[in-house]
């Protein structure tokens, strides 16, 4: 009897964890996108390049300011 009782509580916490995701951080037109999210360590502190000096602001800066730099063909 006391072993039939577990096993329906493990079943109906096994069925329970199936389903829909409801607690996704992500947006839903997200999925199935090559997308990176990533995260910083710290809060960038300056957008000047010579202020700048950890690697979470290089990435930001990367993104500011590389990109109208780029050449196309």
């Amino acid at each position: 009897m006391r072993g039939a009782l577990h096993t329906a509580i493990l079943l109906a916490c096994g069925l329970a964890g199936c389903g829909r995701v409801w607690n996704d951080p992500y947006p839903a037109e997200d999925r199935g996108k090559n997308i990176l999210y990533s995260f910083f360590i710290e809060r960038p502190r300056h957008f000047d390049p010579a202020q700048s000096y950890t690697s979470d602001e290089f990435d930001v800066i990367q993104q500011i300011y590389e990109p109208p730099f780029q050449y196309t063909t």
